[in-house]
């Protein structure tokens, strides 16, 4: 396990667990060579890391989906199967979609369907872009009068530059469509790229104040609501009881990365409640990978 990340920010290096199953941070999720194949990354955030059936990812809140003005339902963008899906005809129609809070993706290609049932109406030139804030856009690729998407719900994957990690993913209609006109027809995107959980540096510094205190007397046996209440009636007594015991056993690292995540992760709804019990559940989780 580690921790690195430029001043100001740390990743975490643990395990990524957008919802149930986890996977493992740094690993890729790979494009099989078959398109919407079912291995990227929206589609593990849809089906619950595989263990639900899937659920269309934003009517879920799983991620923020937003677009110019949409003629058909907006989450036809990231539907499971081919539909017909349409902006209104206004020039530089778009869409974007958000990975959930802390979810990062070093990107190495994305997926669309037409959104079509002939090949009118499809795209011609367009650029998607990624960000890391959702102000300052880095262009990932550029189409300049592109067929790849002529036909009935046709498919095609594209590789994309190398840039660093990014949470915002944005695709721009740069010119008219095969019909000429402005109607951006999509019913289908997909991310693939290298996942990173990533959590600010106050976010450590807070997660291991509360771990190392409340944690320390869960570990003695005593109950949430007894830890909590000693913590917050003396913090300086708790940090001084628990210090020695938590570095000592697991390794100060090991706390502060497996607290960290355990904020971020059930704060943010990622996790499901059975993971979410306590903190030392996260410190032995931490622990065994370490």
């Amino acid at each position: 396990m580690t921790a690195r990340g430029p001043a100001g920010e740390s990743t975490c290096v643990l395990w990524l667990m957008v919802h149930p199953r986890p996977v493992p941070v740094g690993a890729t999720f790979h494009y099989s060579g078959s398109d919407f194949d079912g291995l990227g990354l929206l589609h593990f955030i849809a089906t619950r890391g595989g263990r639900a059936a899937w659920e269309n990812p934003a009517l879920a809140g799983a991620v923020s989906l937003s677009a110019s003005r949409w003629r058909t339902g907006l989450h036809y963008l990231l539907d499971l199967h081919p539909r017909l899906s349409s902006s209104a005809s206004e020039r530089g129609s778009w869409f974007c979609v958000a990975l959930p809070p802390f979810v990062w993706l070093l990107p190495t290609r994305y997926s669309l369907r037409h959104g079509h049932t002939s090949a009118g109406n499809s795209l011609r030139s367009w650029r998607l872009l990624g960000s890391a804030d959702g102000e300052e856009w880095v262009t990932l690729r550029h189409h300049d009068n592109d067929k790849a998407l002529d036909g009935r719900f046709a498919t095609q994957t594209f590789a994309v530059r190398r840039s660093s990690a990014l949470r915002h993913f944005r695709l721009e209609m740069l010119d008219v469509n095969s019909s000429h006109n402005h109607e951006l027809r999509v019913s289908g995107f997909e991310l693939y790229g290298e996942a990173s959980l990533r959590a600010s540096t106050q976010m450590l510094i807070v997660g291991i104040v509360i771990a190392r205190a409340v944690g320390y007397f869960l570990s003695c046996g005593w109950g949430w609501a007894l830890a909590l209440q000693v913590f917050l009636d003396n913090p300086v007594r708790a940090m001084v009881e628990s210090e020695h015991h938590f570095v000592k056993r697991w390794g100060l690292e090991a706390m502060t990365a497996a607290i960290a995540w355990h904020q971020v992760t059930c704060t943010q709804g990622l996790l499901s409640s059975a993971w979410c019990q306590t903190p030392l559940q996260c410190r032995l989780v931490a622990a065994s990978i370490v």
